[in-house]
């Protein structure tokens, strides 16, 4: 008789509602534990039914997106409230996944580190250095590039056997001693002349020449009370 009666009240027991283990304050049926939270608005975890404020509870943290908020910035992140100082930046000339900003060519050479020039080998200026053709190749740049040569060509870039070295010297007697010396002339083709221009150069004596340069001794002076005639 007494098993069905202990079974009954296990029975009662365990059916009796979880409230009368728990504190309820202001007896609404509802567990304080079950109604004690953040009530700070500003927290991450502010909860508009808590009635009874546990302040030690609020996340301030959880909730903030921080990250890069510079638009120009390799990872900018739209989603983000708050800047972290994580902003990454592109080096001019590049961008932020690693290509050319300037590169009128398409060649993967930024147009920053080109180089000028002619870059067709077949030219004569071909600048075997060049990344980028400039249009200034030329095709007819022979001429004598010896500039010791007299038709020396500043603009010729290959030499084609062309120089001449004897129009434009300067031949000449060039012994001063001589009576054709030329202070101009620079090689000496012996046409020196010694004699032409001897004779009497005082112009007292009876033979005097005024063509002469080169007094040879010749000069005939007229006895005292004479003249050269006689």
């Amino acid at each position: 008789m007494l098993r069905p009666f202990f079974a009954a009240l296990l029975s009662a027991f365990f059916s009796f509602p979880a409230l009368a283990q728990c504190d309820d304050v202001n007896a609404n049926d509802i567990c304080d534990a079950d109604e004690t939270g953040c009530t700070i608005e500003l927290a991450c975890n502010y909860d508009p039914s808590a009635v009874f404020p546990d302040p030690s509870s609020c996340d301030f943290v959880s909730c903030l997106s921080f990250g890069c908020t510079d638009e120009n910035a390799c990872n900018y992140d739209e989603e983000v409230t708050y800047d972290d100082g994580s902003c990454a930046y592109s080096a001019f000339p590049y961008a932020c996944d690693g290509t050319c900003l300037n590169d009128t060519d398409g060649d993967g050479t930024c147009d920053e580190f080109e180089t000028l020039g002619c870059t067709d080998e077949d030219a004569c200026n071909f600048s075997s250095g060049a990344t980028q053709d400039d249009s200034s190749c030329t095709y007819d740049c022979g001429g004598c590039t010896n500039p010791s040569a007299c038709n020396f060509d500043a603009d010729a870039l290959l030499d084609n056997g062309t120089c001449e070295f004897e129009s434009c010297l300067t031949l000449g007697c060039t012994d001063s001693s001589a009576c054709n010396y030329d202070v101009e002339a620079a090689y000496n083709d012996g046409s020196c002349d010694f004699v032409s221009c001897l004779g009497c150069t005082n112009p007292d004596a009876c033979n005097y020449d005024p063509s002469s340069t080169q007094d040879d001794g010749s000069c005939a002076l007229a006895e005292f009370g004479y003249d050269c005639d006689g």
